[in-house]
């Protein structure tokens, strides 16, 4: 992983579909945030609005094409949104005047994980980190496996610096949803959270963002040998895995 120069670091256009196809058909909003943008080619906040199916080749194509030159991350929102939104930038990125909200949301269909390495802000994690994470992040798993009925997650992965899980959800999108998703983010932290890894408990809103599977975490300005930057990758239900 440390041989590769980061500007030769490939996203994975096979997980990035793989995550387009195991959403329910809908609009959605993938999103380059104006912190995560970098010259030349983006400025400012970006984002893309997706009619799935019919817009799966369209989505492939723009966000493969995005590497860590040209944004620290690419995001999405999981769940469906109002497919008004459409007009704000079908198929391609442009340039944001707003961005999808909670309110804009029309159901709960993921939830999402996020298991991260306690380090410095704005930089990659090394290996230990990611070790760390990654076995926390399968005891988590595990336990839910277990003790609940999540049953296996439809994504069990990497951000590219940390631990990050996707189940299949069917939830309104009101305040009941949401204190439920928050109270299950609290126990988990609560049981897993320490001095070197912490689960997020702030990711229960519905318009949440995630990195997209096969997107490249290039969070780090300038990588170093051992803080590198990655691939978004991982295991799905069916027992795909790509990128290793």
């Amino acid at each position: 992983m440390n041989s590769v120069p980061p500007t030769a670091l490939e996203t994975d256009p096979t997980q990035i579909r793989r995550m387009l196809t195991a959403l329910v058909p809908g609009v959605y909003e993938v999103r380059i945030p104006r912190g995560d943008a970098r010259k030349p080619r983006f400025f400012g906040t970006q984002h893309m609005y997706l009619q799935l199916p019919d817009d799966l080749a369209a989505g492939v194509k723009h966000i493969a094409s995005v590497k860590g030159t040209n944004a620290a991350a690419v995001y999405m929102v999981g769940n469906p949104v109002n497919p008004a939104l459409l007009g704000r930038g079908r198929g391609a990125f442009y340039t944001a005047k707003s961005t999808a909200s909670d309110d804009d949301v029309t159901r709960r269909r993921l939830l999402y994980l996020d298991i991260d390495a306690v380090r410095p802000s704005a930089i990659n994690a090394n290996a230990q980190e990611i070790e760390a994470v990654t076995e926390r992040t399968a005891a988590v798993v595990e336990w839910l496996r277990a003790e609940t009925d999540f049953g296996t997650p439809l994504f069990h992965g990497t951000s590219g610096s940390g631990g990050m899980v996707l189940y299949r959800v069917d939830m309104p999108n009101d305040e009941t949803s949401a204190n439920t998703v928050q109270a299950c983010l609290a126990a988990l932290s609560e049981a897993y959270t320490d001095a070197v890894v912490n689960v997020d408990t702030g990711v229960y809103n519905a318009a949440r963002i995630f990195r997209v599977p096969g997107t490249i975490n290039a969070k780090s300005n300038t990588p170093q040998p051992d803080r590198p930057w990655t691939v978004v990758t991982g295991a799905w239900a069916d027992g795909e895995v790509s990128h290793e």
